[in-house]
């Protein structure tokens, strides 16, 4: 295993993206501070050169506190996820309610729930959205709706794409 200062793997416009799209997720300007610090305390670290190698930045920032990062089939670990970011924000009276269930009385998949969240946060101009993790989990945070196509702008130099938290992969994406 060769070592290498995690930092040096990343380019700067890679680093100004991720600083960027943490500001687009911190509910406040604290909240801000705090996750450009712990993403630049990240990038000082030692890793292993072909781990990170191979890894995009974005991977980084889905353990952060300002986003959810779920298997496909978690529903359950979902919802505490979400109902704090949405309590980050200030949609203190966002909650899942219990007996949230399919026509056919099935627990609601993380899917349906993303879309279930997003619109119920959206009276309150927030918007929960999602990427394209290429893998069987799902990761994505709360912002504004007004961010939106900023968003989608510092994803896709993240190179990544974002989706609202109402369409899946593969549907067509409206910026």
């Amino acid at each position: 295993m060769r070592l290498i200062r995690i930092g040096e793997l990343y380019p700067e416009s890679a680093v100004l993206a991720a600083e960027s799209l943490l500001s687009l997720v911190a509910p406040n300007d604290e909240s801000r501070r705090r996750l450009c610090a712990r993403l630049h305390h990240e990038l000082s670290e030692e890793g292993d050169h072909d781990y990170f190698s191979e890894l995009p930045i974005i991977w980084i920032l889905a353990h952060f506190s300002s986003f959810f990062y779920v298997d496909w089939k978690n529903n359950e670990d979902f919802q505490p996820f979400v109902e704090k970011l949405a309590h980050d924000w200030g949609a203190t009276s966002f909650h899942f309610p219990p007996d949230l269930r399919t026509e056919m009385g099935e627990p609601l998949t993380v899917p349906e729930l993303m879309q279930w969240a997003r619109y119920s946060l959206e009276p309150q101009g927030l918007l929960l959205w999602h990427w394209h993790t290429h893998e069987d989990n799902y990761c994505g945070a709360v912002s504004r709706e007004k961010d939106w196509s900023e968003i989608v702008r510092v994803c896709e130099q993240l190179g990544i794409a974002a989706f609202p938290g109402d369409q899946q992969f593969g549907e067509e994406v409206e910026a």
